[in-house]
């Protein structure tokens, strides 16, 4: 595209109607293509138990839900020291932020074996791929660590949003967590389509906008009230949270934050252009990289037919 053209174009998102305009455009054509895309995801419908579904219900209400302990506390522990040691160990295989506040290992499942057990849960995976609707596989488990720097954005480095081949993630908190230890928080109603426009429309969000600034969010709140919500909680707590929906790591005030994380993709988007992001972006754990073969191969513990 023309540098006047990419000009013309950020000039003209400000306008609210029109970057509402060109959201629905975008979601118009990208259902199109889907359709007629023949490397697109088969379409599941996985026979959920009934914890599944007792899950995905307020999941796709509300945007997330909640499972205490997940993981008991000796297993966090444990978890704990293990990221400490490889960050130690192998600090070239560590993504860092410019702050010095967040610590991450990515493809931490590869090196560290009892997270292989949240990395292919079967019941978390069913959840996603319901979400979905079609095949997903779990990119990688994320192993951080957030400490307390001055200045620090918290993990995730500010408000935003994942991209649209991303669904669900699964955020398992390995130490306890209060509102000065860098919680999870979501803007609820941020999602759909829908509310993606209401949102350009009302408080003059942008189209294709994933990041955030603190303003944004505060118009958000004056417009819906209590939409941002926050997640404490103890060592072994699990959020599982749809990431269309804006979200952040609270920037952490005092001491360290600990957690694992699954990151679920769309099969479909699983291939040389999201190899190559990751591969130019960070070192995994085991000082690999992002294999596009071994990530499709992808098998939960037991599949659900």
């Amino acid at each position: 595209m023309a540098p006047d053209a990419r000009s013309l174009i950020r000039r003209l998102k400000h306008i609210r109607a029109v970057s509402a305009g060109l959201t629905l455009a975008e979601d118009w054509a990208i259902r199109a293509r889907a359709r007629v895309d023949p490397n697109r995801s088969t379409p599941r419908n996985p026979v959920l138990s009934s914890q599944q579904r007792d899950l995905l219900v307020p999941l796709l209400r509300d945007g997330y839900v909640v499972i205490d302990g997940y993981w008991d506390q000796a297993r966090c522990a444990s978890a704990r020291q293990a990221i400490d040691d490889h960050i130690q160990r192998h600090p070239d295989r560590v993504w860092r932020c410019p702050m010095g506040a967040d610590h991450r290992l990515h493809g931490f499942d590869r090196v560290h074996a009892p997270t292989q057990a949240l990395f292919r849960d079967p019941m978390l995976h069913g959840v996603a791929e319901a979400v979905a609707g079609h095949r997903v596989v779990n990119g990688f488990t994320l192993g951080a660590r957030l400490d307390a720097t001055p200045g620090n954005l918290g993990s995730g480095q500010g408000w935003h949003r994942d991209g649209i081949t991303q669904y669900v993630k699964a955020l398992l908190y390995l130490s306890d967590v209060d509102a000065d230890h860098g919680p999870f928080q979501l803007v609820r109603h941020t999602r759909t389509l829908r509310e993606q426009v209401s949102r350009i429309l009302e408080s003059g969000l942008q189209f294709r906008q994933i990041a955030f600034t603190d303003a944004d969010i505060m118009r958000l709140e004056r417009r819906h009230p209590g939409s941002v919500t926050t997640f404490t909680g103890s060592a072994g707590t699990l959020v599982l949270a749809l990431t269309r929906h804006i979200h952040r790591g609270k920037p952490i005030a005092r001491g360290h934050r600990y957690a694992l994380t699954n990151y679920y993709f769309s099969e479909s988007s699983v291939g040389p252009a999201l190899a190559d992001y990751y591969d130019r972006q960070v070192t995994f754990a085991d000082g690999g990289s992002f294999d596009v073969d071994t990530v499709r191969a992808f098998e939960p513990s037991h599949r659900s037919s």
